[in-house]
């Protein structure tokens, strides 16, 4: 603008209009969204990166998301009854490998127990979830033996199998790790409270037993699973090779259905299952020898 000295800024004058205010706070807004934009890929990268002590890394959209189909499965239980049960299958599912999910009740968590199943099949699992008979004990490691062996016949798998248990489930997974030669790993969610106090006599010397890495997770608010019984089941498992323990914060008994805790967790038994002797019951004795030789090498 013209002055009696000349032309000035209209800034310069005090004369700066509310329209050029109005652009350079836009301008300066737009600037804070773009560092915070970069900050936020760096924290993202550095996820990715993972690291010694991380279970694993951020979960991405891949293919594999929209690549799985579901099956409905009836299969010979205990006594000649029928369980019914539900598979994910990867389409890319030749030589896959297979994952039990034990859960601690026939109905109920079933929107957590399928982002679980879910997990694990974008991992490239064939996943086996069944609903249970409400009785605990002897009869529920006879149907759980019967839904690995429903699992283990299936076509697309010829790779390792995992179990993962939640809740009381958990009990039913370890004593099937236990007992079970194809079992290379095992995940413990939310496993504790009442049901380990009441179990713990048949629990204690089949957790010795378990020679197979396994990975203990809970929430961190989960009142049922308290961070005591993450330890006692740490100090039975001490014939595991490796015993990792894992806190979603915040989260009670199922997480939150917190996807990178879930995707960490399926994370975590792929790469186990990966490095695992794969093991079968029909194994030949030399092969047995042989597959006992390798779980035991540290």
């Amino acid at each position: 603008m013209a002055t009696s000295v000349g032309f000035k800024c209209r800034v310069c004058t005090g004369a700066d209009s509310a329209r050029s205010r109005r652009w350079r706070s836009a301008l300066l807004v737009m600037g804070l969204v773009a560092i915070g934009a970069a900050g936020l890929l760096a924290l993202v990268g550095s996820l990715a990166a993972g690291g010694d002590g991380e279970l694993g890394d951020e979960p991405r959209a891949t293919a594999a998301d929209a690549a799985i189909r579901e099956q409905e499965l009836s299969f010979a239980g205990p006594g000649g009854g029928r369980l019914q049960g539900g598979l994910l299958i990867p389409y890319a599912s030749d030589g896959a490998p297979a994952a039990l999910l034990l859960t601690d009740r026939p109905t109920g968590r079933r929107t957590f127990h399928r982002a679980v199943a879910e997990a694990l099949a974008r991992q490239g699992f064939v996943v086996l979830t069944y609903r249970p008979g409400a009785e605990h004990g002897p009869m529920r490691l006879r149907q759980a033996t019967a839904a690995l062996r429903a699992l283990t016949r299936r076509a697309e798998v010829a790779g390792a199998v995992v179990a993962v248990g939640h809740e009381a489930g958990g009990l039913d997974a370890l004593r099937l790790a236990a007992d079970e030669r194809e079992v290379v790993a095992l995940a413990l969610v939310s496993t504790g409270g009442e049901e380990l106090d009441e179990a713990l006599p048949q629990i204690e010397p089949a957790a010795g037993e378990v020679d197979v890495p396994v990975l203990i997770v809970r929430g961190a608010a989960d009142r049922g699973s308290t961070a005591a019984d993450a330890r006692r089941l740490h100090d039975l498992l001490h014939a595991s090779p490796q015993v990792d323990r894992a806190t979603v914060p915040g989260a009670g008994s199922t997480l939150r259905g917190d996807r990178l805790a879930l995707h960490r967790l399926a994370l975590w038994l792929r790469r186990v299952a990966a490095a695992a002797p794969m093991r079968r019951s029909g194994d030949s004795q030399a092969d047995a020898m042989a597959g006992d030789a390798g779980r035991h090498h540290r």
